[in-house]
């Protein structure tokens, strides 16, 4: 394969043709993946790290016209997660997000030194704070009793227009530099 990208990231964990997506895309498989059983906000956002994981074929990145740059949903989705568990927990909203962001760079020093070709892909740490920065965007829609105001996927669209996600064949502007597709069929 004649692509850049192939020589750092043999294994196919940057994002890809293949997983890039819309907004809407990605608001469906939120929509489409929620557990009505659980019902603890940090539970539910770590419960979507595990949709856009597994399957090389669905919906995991959507592109960022703001940060330039793509954001993997899984990231976004754990580093987002964690930050509520530790609010919920005690934490102070600004030393949570101080404590999350620390362990997303722990987790891809960990990942490096297992030789693990993600480590510290382009789009890890942008990914890690903008899944931080929403579960602050989520604040604006908690009720007294710390129910979500509106579907999170209705959210999660609105935070997607903020940093301006784009369809990507249309302005995701190296949506053509990137792999096809996962060569070796896994995420």
């Amino acid at each position: 394969m004649n692509n850049p990208i192939s020589f750092f990231d043999e294994n196919g964990e940057e994002p890809n043709q293949v997983q890039a997506a819309s907004p809407e895309e990605i608001a469906t498989v939120v929509k489409n993946n929620r557990n009505p059983d659980v019902t603890n906000l940090s539970f539910i956002l770590l419960t979507y790290k595990d949709a856009f994981y597994g399957d090389p074929a669905q919906p995991r990145y959507v592109f960022s016209k703001k940060g330039e740059n793509w954001i993997d949903m899984k990231h976004f989705f754990l580093m987002a997660g964690v930050d509520r568990s530790l609010q919920e927990h005690g934490v102070p909203n600004g030393f949570s997000r101080g404590a999350t962001n620390i362990l997303g760079y722990a987790i891809e020093y960990y990942q490096e030194w297992n030789d693990d070709k993600s480590a510290f892909s382009g789009e890890d740490l942008f990914s890690n704070q903008k899944g931080i920065e929403f579960n602050s965007y989520l604040d604006n829609y908690i009720d007294e009793e710390g129910n979500l105001t509106k579907s999170l996927d209705t959210i999660l669209l609105e935070y997607f227009e903020i940093l301006e996600c784009v369809y990507p064949t249309d302005d995701a502007t190296n949506y053509y530099t990137l792999p096809y597709g996962d060569p070796n069929g896994g995420n």
